[in-house]
């Protein structure tokens, strides 16, 4: 398990939320978080790998955020409302991570957002936010 994946976990426990990662979920199911249960499921059977991490970490906004629903909270690539906040928290975690000890100058969205196979319609957040961390 890499440095990222451990603090999200260590996170999510910190704000009394469990995490469950399972390969037993369809290739096609992203993560969810579940407020009922205070529980954070993460698919490690994604068909998009590098993906995982982001969805993590945009399950982990939810938590951070205080997002409550009736409903599980399911990983969706959106601009809007609180799945929007959610993917923006998640861009801010990472970037703390991917551009440490990194130049502003050398700071490269395009590779960023390939690193964790972030949606491209995500990539006018993701250049706010890198200048955000920069300045």
């Amino acid at each position: 398990m890499d440095k990222i994946t451990t603090d999200l976990i260590n996170t999510a426990m910190k704000n009394g939320y469990g995490v469950e990662i399972t390969h037993e979920m369809n290739p096609r199911t992203t993560a969810l978080t579940s407020y009922k249960h205070k529980k954070i499921i993460i698919n490690s059977n994604y068909y998009l790998q590098k993906q995982i991490v982001f969805q993590f970490a945009h399950e982990v906004g939810h938590v951070l955020n205080g997002d409550a629903s009736n409903n599980p909270l399911y990983y969706t690539p959106t601009k809007y409302k609180i799945e929007g906040a959610a993917n923006r928290h998640a861009i801010d975690l990472l970037i703390t991570y991917y551009f440490n000890n990194v130049p502003k100058e050398d700071a490269n969205v395009v590779n960023f957002m390939e690193s964790f196979e972030i949606p491209n319609r995500l990539s006018k957040m993701a250049i706010e936010e890198i200048a955000q961390f920069y300045d």
